[in-house]
């Protein structure tokens, strides 16, 4: 009964710490960032590439995903220089992309196979 109380409670104290995104456009994305995810869409539809869910320019972040059994119940993406964190819903687009101290991620699905366009949305979260 403890455990499941801890459960519960992790929940809904965990989900209150979830930083607001604020929406930015594909076209106002840094230009590092537009040229990889278009690259990365070429690689999609011509070679049936698998992308990552992460993207991490920085090279010191980690996706963590949390399961239990076939389900994923949480994702968080772990900066593991200053240790701060970002927890995502299980059901938040991918890819997720690390840069200057910023998480981003689509407002959409499939993006890699539909393609980008100026007026993609992207969410944009501060790492701090």
């Amino acid at each position: 009964m403890k455990n499941l109380l801890f459960i519960i409670f992790s929940f809904v104290f965990g989900s209150c710490t979830t930083k607001e995104p604020e929406c930015i456009l594909f076209s106002k994305l840094n230009q590092d960032i537009q040229d990889t995810l278009m690259s990365i869409n070429q690689k999609v539809l011509n070679e049936g590439y698998l992308p990552n869910s992460l993207i991490d320019f920085s090279g010191n972040c980690l996706l963590k995903i949390s399961e239990i059994g076939p389900w994923t119940y949480s994702k968080r993406v772990l900066n593991t220089k200053n240790m701060n964190s970002i927890k995502l819903h299980p059901n938040t687009p991918e890819p997720y992309i690390v840069y200057d101290d910023y998480l981003y991620y689509p407002d959409e699905y499939n993006l890699f196979v539909m393609g980008f366009s100026d007026t993609t949305v992207f969410k944009k979260i501060p790492f701090k």
